[in-house]
């Protein structure tokens, strides 16, 4: 029965804060590993009766798509923005574009979202919320293909202080997951190109904790972005200023200094020190060594 949330026609992600709800449920259920026709638990079975008594209400699910409102004047400027966020269960991103006329009026457009699940091995928070920012940065790699009107600009925003110290940090500080996924955000954006937004204005929120039918038809910031976009940029929230310490990060790859070995050959020693990054990797190439000097012997 859970799989018939899949016969949603969504492609854009417009009801995505909705269907996000059902897909929970459904990995939920796919944790247990269960027989397909094993009852759901009783918590999921009450979730999973909420959800199919408010899925006729979608039909009243309306959003607008003109991208260029009647009134609108001459077109000054047109910017991307993306949403970011995460949480236990999934992770989000999601787009709107921002055009102001030159008479100073502004629109904004929901334009796309994404939504990807959390993985069932248990990932950290960080992590998530670095995948997100990913997400956002291929969505606007992908819109800058699709979009005809020319955008002056992206903007990312995310609520994680700490993904925004890791992107502003360089790639080859952390471990491989967080490493190769900011090679993908550099390659795609520029640190300066990120900014910090709070929770309360964070519109992929809506979708990392799931909206009922009813708060994703009433709207707010899940379809229009938050209000401060139709503000000028001088009172968007300020610019992040770098100031949490990822020194002790669990992500960040503690460097081995080796100190000077004073030998008759040191550069052979230092060429052997330099080829390889890894303690472990290290000794075992001189187990190696050591093995060939004396089955040559």
């Amino acid at each position: 029965m859970l799989s018939s949330v899949s016969s949603i026609f969504d492609p854009p992600g417009f009801m995505t804060p909705f269907t996000v709800r059902a897909k929970i449920m459904f990995q939920d259920e796919v944790r247990r590993k269960q027989g397909w026709d094993q009852k759901l638990t009783k918590e999921n079975e009450e979730k999973w009766t909420a959800w199919l008594k408010e899925l006729n209400a979608m039909n009243n699910f309306r959003i607008e798509r003109c991208i260029f409102p009647s009134q609108f004047k001459r077109l000054v400027n047109a910017k991307l923005h993306h949403f970011c966020d995460a949480s236990s269960k999934a992770y989000v991103a999601v787009s709107y574009l921002r055009l102001l006329d030159e008479s100073g009026l502004v629109h904004n457009s929901f334009i796309m979202a994404r939504t990807r699940l959390a993985p069932i091995k248990t990932t950290s928070i960080p992590r998530l919320e670095l995948c997100a920012a990913v997400l956002a940065v291929s969505s606007d790699a992908k819109l800058g293909r699709e979009v005809s009107i020319p955008v002056t600009s992206s903007v990312f925003w995310t609520d994680s202080r700490i993904v925004l110290q890791y992107i502003a940090s360089p790639t080859r500080r952390f471990h491989t997951f967080v490493a190769n996924r900011l090679g993908t955000i550099h390659r795609l954006s520029l640190p300066h190109q990120w900014r910090h937004v709070c929770s309360e204005d964070n519109s992929a929120d809506d979708a990392t904790r799931g909206l009922t039918a009813r708060e994703l038809i009433v709207g707010g910031r899940w379809k229009g972005g938050p209000g401060f976009l139709y503000q000028s940029e001088l009172s968007w929230p300020p610019m992040f200023s770098h100031s949490y310490d990822i020194e002790g990060d669990p992500e960040v790859r503690k460097e081995i200094t080796f100190l000077a070995v004073e030998t008759q050959d040191n550069g052979a020693v230092d060429k052997l020190l330099l080829r390889y990054s890894s303690w472990y990797t290290l000794q075992r190439a001189v187990a190696w060594l050591r093995a060939d000097l004396q089955s040559g012997s």
